[in-house]
């Protein structure tokens, strides 16, 4: 640790020259035991941790050194809560916990010189019930790679998905329970590309589409659980409005608005939707150009 204690040092005089403040921070467990303690660097209205960070367990046992600047984060060392040292010197293991309303995420990543390299797993529990594995992956140099794998019996679900350089990209497939597909799309750089289809559980398609850089484009169809066909239509990409969640932060707490944000690659409504019953009648039509109806 003392080479990032010499880097913050240097750094520290470097920042009080350029105006910037860098003040110490702690956070205390309601017992009044010291949890965390380290630096933050502020500049104008933004600040990030900076420098060593040292964490504990409420029972006072160490838990966590970490080097924080603006863009990056790097594990040194690592102790579970019965002082077993699973990280040293930044090489070993961190865990993180990902609480929720009804369940909670262990995360475990294999650290290789400071950095998130190797193996990833995720272990879920619900209702304080005991861990089950339900996610496992690759890191190289703290993006996923190559095929991840998850498996949650509770949402009867699994899905296998393929990172290149931390996006996805290729076949991401979902299937029951019982092993049957249960949809499948291609990625490119992280956006949905390509043909989409949906099954139901018996193995007949309901939804047949096309996307284009992760959002609609081209053939749109859907189908009945039997297979009729319900609907059909089309889509392009074109300048439009979406809505989007924006979350506010002010002096009265934090909450989400809705908001309009312009896109140039919105699916658009084109031509003439048509609309059947479960006996394969035509009950009505739609005609559209640009998403507004004629």
């Amino acid at each position: 640790m003392r080479h990032f204690t010499l880097i913050i040092t240097l750094l520290f005089f470097a920042a009080i020259a350029q105006g910037q403040k860098i003040y110490l921070d702690s956070s205390v467990y309601e017992n009044g035991q010291l949890e965390s303690k380290g630096l933050y660097y502020q500049m104008g209205n933004n600040s990030w941790q900076w420098g060593v960070w040292e964490y504990w367990y409420e029972n006072a046992k160490k838990k966590l050194d970490l080097w924080s600047d603006k863009t990056k984060t790097r594990y040194l060392n690592m102790w579970l809560p019965n002082g077993t040292q699973i990280l040293n010197s930044g090489n070993g293991y961190y865990y993180s916990i990902e609480p929720d309303s009804n369940k909670d995420d262990s995360l475990v990543y294999q650290i290789k010189d400071s950095t998130k390299s190797g193996e990833f797993k995720r272990f879920r529990s619900y209702a304080n019930r005991p861990y089950f594995l339900i996610e496992t992956g690759f890191y190289e140099n703290e993006k996923e790679t190559g095929i991840w794998y998850f498996r949650d019996t509770v949402l009867k679900t699994t899905i296998i998905t393929t990172y290149k350089n931390g996006q996805q990209n290729g076949v991401e497939i979902h299937y029951f329970m019982d092993g049957k597909l249960k949809d499948s799309v291609n990625f490119l750089n992280g956006k949905q590309e390509g043909n989409y289809k949906e099954f139901s559980n018996n193995g007949i398609v309901i939804k047949d589409c096309n996307y284009k850089g992760g959002r609609l484009n081209d053939y749109y169809k859907e189908y009945y659980p039997k297979g009729q066909l319900k609907l059909q239509g089309q889509y392009t990409q074109g300048n439009g409005y979406i809505k989007v969640s924006i979350l506010s932060i002010g002096i009265n707490g934090s909450r989400f608005l809705t908001k309009n944000r312009f896109i140039e690659d919105k699916p658009l409504k084109q031509g003439i939707w048509k609309y059947f019953n479960d006996k394969g009648q035509l009950i009505r039509t739609e005609k559209y150009l640009n998403d507004k109806p004629l």
